[in-house]
């Protein structure tokens, strides 16, 4: 799982944000730090007509997240699709609804049922405010539950 969202960029894409020049994490090409979290942590989403909610995730940084769906849905999903009205559904993050961009289709993690599927999504559209509230949430809860870096 830890390199779900590693492959070429297109256009900006993977490394939303990241322009030439500035520093990103060399080993994951990451912008912002990611975290895994427990079950506590879902969203919700409209998908083809349909609203989803309660969906756990399993990690997530200021530029996007890891979700589990229902298997019923893994031969409707493809990179490249967007999902609408995409919130975060946790007390201590933003409740505003996004767009996010599936731009990686997952079915062989420890953590996804051999009928689920993991989504590796990015989100687009995010205002300054909904990037920094993530990542100074993510930044404490790494703080509390992994500890201080050295």
């Amino acid at each position: 799982m830890e390199n779900f969202l590693l492959r070429e960029p297109q256009s900006r894409s993977i490394q939303k944000g990241v322009l030439p020049g500035e520093e990103v994490d060399p080993l994951e090409q990451r912008r912002y730090r990611r975290i895994s979290v427990g079950r506590d942590h879902t969203v919700r989403f409209r998908f083809r007509g349909q609203n989803l909610d309660s969906l756990p995730i399993t990690s997530l940084s200021a530029s996007g997240c890891f979700v589990i769906l229902p298997g019923e849905f893994a031969e409707k999903v493809r990179e490249g699709l967007l999902l609408v009205n995409f919130v975060l559904e946790h007390e201590d993050l933003p409740s505003s609804p996004i767009c996010a961009q599936i731009v990686r289709v997952v079915t062989c993690l420890a953590e996804i049922s051999t009928e689920d599927v993991g989504l590796g999504l990015l989100f687009l559209s995010t205002s300054d405010r909904f990037t920094e509230q993530v990542d100074t949430y993510v930044s404490a809860y790494h703080e509390v539950h992994v500890g201080v870096e050295p």
